[in-house]
Parts: structure tokens; sequence; C-alpha cells
């Protein structure tokens, strides 16, 4: 535990006995926080733990590098890319199809139940019907809201057309068409 701070340990999992020896180290030094950094892509065996760190351990949800990142992508749309992106939000992404057949290409749901509607589109000649296609839904939901009363459907709160491109900008309709290289930064 001595040495230059912060201190970095990898696959401290398979040493459980580090997790002790930190939280000591942490007491030892006042609670001064970023000490160490513990990294480890397997589970761990918690019974050999005996304290859960409260106070001075935050646990951290790492995804793998994006495409972006990894430099194995040119600005390609990756669903693994766009979960890395919007992981600050407390989202999680999933696929869109209700019981009419209306479909979108993923659904953006945060926290507090707003959800945004995306079609990924690679090339920009293909915004137009991105858009046209989630505006179709968007209305289509709000027609079957006015003669639906008991459980109408929720409007999405956005709509984006995912791209390729290189420029951002919110068309006149309200679509926000988003290239993917924008979320990197």
């Amino acid at each position: 535990m001595n040495g230059e701070k912060p201190r970095l340990i990898d696959e401290w999992q398979d040493a459980p006995v580090i997790w002790e020896a930190v939280r000591t180290a942490v007491d030892n030094a006042n609670g001064t926080p970023q000490q160490y950094i513990l990294t480890g892509s397997n589970t761990v065996d918690k019974t050999k733990i005996r304290h859960t760190g409260t106070g001075r351990i935050t646990r951290m949800k790492m995804y793998p590098m994006s495409l972006w990142e990894s430099l194995e992508s040119s600005g390609e749309i990756s669903i693994r890319d766009i979960k890395a992106y919007t992981a600050d939000f407390n989202s999680h992404i999933s696929y869109y199809r209700d019981r009419y057949g209306l479909e979108a290409d993923l659904v953006l749901h945060l926290e507090d139940e707003r959800y945004a509607l995306i079609e990924c589109k690679l090339s920009s000649r293909e915004i137009e019907d991105g858009a046209k296609h989630l505006l179709e839904i968007k209305r289509l939901i709000q027609e079957y809201n006015k003669t639906e009363k008991q459980a109408p459907l929720r409007e999405p709160d956005l709509l984006i057309v995912m791209t390729g491109g290189n420029m951002a900008y919110t068309r006149t309709d309200g679509v926000k068409v988003i290239p993917l290289a924008c979320l990197k930064d």
C-alpha cells in the first residue's frame, strides 16, 4: 500500500485481502479520497470480504472502450458506443416495438421516466427518412391517445436521428440530428 498515490490495483478480486488493506489504509489516512483505484473484471467472492467499504470505497460500473475510443470505428453507429456514452445519465437502452407494430432502432430511457426514440442512419442522405419515421410514430401515438383513455401511450420526450455525419442540429420539425462523433466529447 506504500508508494505514490493514487495507486492502481488491478484484478484485486483475485486477492480479496486487498479490500481490507485498502480500508485500513484509508482509515489511517483520515479518509483522504481517491488514494486507490481497484479494478477487476470477475465476480468477487463476498464471503471473503468482511467490510462493505461504506464511507471508504465507491463502486463504478465500467464499460468496455467504445469502438471510437479503440480506433476500430470511423463513426459507425454502435449500440455499445451509445450505452457507454449515456451511462452518466442513469439510463438504459432498449429496442422499441409496441403492440401495434410501431418500432424504432433504439430507445434511451432516463431515470425520471422520460425517453427518446432514436433512429440510426449512417449517411446524411437517410436523415430525412429517419426523421419522417420518428414523426410518424409520434403522430400515431397521439392519434391512438385520442381514443384510448384508460391506458394511453406515453409520447416520446425527444426524437433523435443518430448519424455518421459531422454536424449536430435541430430540424424545424423538432427532430434532433446528432452525429455519433459528438457523443465522444
